[in-house]
């Protein structure tokens, strides 16, 4: 599932180099629900970008409305 994620990431006008790196980092562990929790050290690492980088674009591309935020919940308790 992840390369139609990629693909869709790919074709997305991101608004420059490194959010669109961080956005096709996220969109490469997308599962079939286009669901991805890929960790912020494994995005850093593939955009190659430091970790403020990183949360600087991730809120810039939820802004934008690219990607957003689903708060996880696991025996009454906020994961991930």
């Amino acid at each position: 599932m992840s390369h139609q994620a990629v693909n869709w990431a790919i074709e997305q006008k991101a608004g420059g180099p490194a959010p669109k790196a961080t956005l096709w980092s996220i969109a490469n562990y997308a599962n079939e629900h286009w669901c991805a929790w890929p960790s912020q050290k494994t995005i850093c690492n593939e955009s190659e970008q430091s970790p403020d980088s990183v949360q600087r674009w991730v809120r810039f591309i939820e802004e934008n409305g690219l990607v957003r935020r689903i708060p996880l919940r696991f025996a009454g308790r906020r994961c991930g």
